[in-house]
């Protein structure tokens, strides 16, 4: 027992010494679990499982490209039609200059947290987040990457979701609830008094001050004016004692308003669709919320297992999930 049990540390250790190990190019990659989907241009980008990414000039036809890591990816983002950004597991960051038929490896760390989300900042500056409390931020488009401590982050909590809203302002949402707003760019961050205590996996803009979130169990809330929210302190919040808000007044107090929960199966990702959005998760839901009308509708879905994320291409709908790509038509 002892023996084995050396044996497979010894084996993950020449693993982590052996560092990055490119992704394999797989014939099925498009039919593989992936977990993230972007625009560059005209051009479309998934990333997924086994460092997989997958391009396609017209949204149909897509092609594995060489990746120089094989950690599972969780999201890609292009700050334009070129210039792009992947994250995953091992703290693993990608960057692309050519809308994604490339790839370089900027940070790499076996022993490092999950990361799920980018934001970015402007003038070269990229921030990173992930797993309890993970925040790493460039301020040289990527070539370096530090960690950075704050009283939000040293809660430990993940953050697995982040956007920019219309007013500038950013919103990171994550485990047991957590919403935290900073207006300014990240300099300093206020926690919010949160109305739900289970897991945020999306953030979306709503309007010219609001926010969508969207997590565990269906659970979406609207925010019209995220700046009003009261805050907390986080050198005294405790996540683990933190309970839903379960009555109106109360509700109205938080500033965030529950949305009809058409489905009881976890909303994984989401894309705004004009002044609404699109939503999805577990067993290929698709929800349709209008924020102006406080309404969420579930629609016919023709994925038949979870989709991860969406992206809105040509008027038709494409999502990734645990059968890869799919092409979900036009939609209602």
């Amino acid at each position: 027992m002892r023996a084995a049990a050396l044996a497979l540390l010894a084996a993950a250790l020449a693993h982590a010494e052996a560092g990055p190990r490119p992704a394999l190019m797989a014939p099925l990659a498009p039919k593989s679990t992936l977990l993230g989907l972007a625009a560059a241009g005209e051009r479309v980008v998934a990333v997924g499982q086994r460092g997989h990414i997958l391009v396609s000039d017209d949204g149909r036809d897509f092609r594995q490209v060489a990746v120089p890591v094989n950690s599972m990816l969780n999201r890609v983002r292009f700050r334009d039609a070129k210039a792009g950004w992947a994250v995953g597991h091992d703290a693993t960051i990608l960057a692309t200059t050519d809308g994604g038929a490339t790839w370089t490896l900027q940070h790499f760390d076996p022993e490092g947290r999950p990361l799920y989300e980018l934001i970015f900042l402007g003038g070269g500056r990229i921030v990173a987040v992930g797993g309890y409390g993970t925040w790493l931020v460039s301020s040289d488009d990527g070539a370096s990457w530090e960690p950075r401590s704050f009283p939000v982050a040293d809660l430990g909590q993940h953050f697995n979701a982040a956007a920019r809203l219309a007013d500038g302002s950013l919103l990171v949402a994550g485990e047991r609830g957590l919403l935290a707003r900073s207006p300014d760019d990240g300099e300093t961050w206020q926690l919010l008094d949160s109305p739900y205590n289970g897991s945020w996996f999306g953030v979306l803009p709503a309007g010219e001050r609001g926010a969508l979130v969207f997590g565990l169990r269906g659970h979406i809330y609207l925010a019209e004016d995220v700046s009003a929210c009261p805050t907390l302190d986080p050198l005294e919040y405790d996540a683990f004692t933190r309970e839903s808000v379960p009555d109106d007044r109360a509700l109205a107090q938080t500033r965030w308003q529950p949305l009809p929960r058409p489905t009881g199966e976890s909303l994984f990702g989401g894309a705004r669709d004009g002044d609404g959005a699109l939503l999805a998760g577990v067993n290929g839901v698709l929800v349709r919320v209008d924020p102006a009308a406080a309404t969420a509708a579930l629609l016919d879905s023709p994925a038949p297992e979870t989709l991860n994320d969406l992206l809105r291409h040509d008027e038709r709908w494409l999502g990734v999930g645990r059968r890869g790509i799919q092409d979900l038509g036009t939609l209602p």
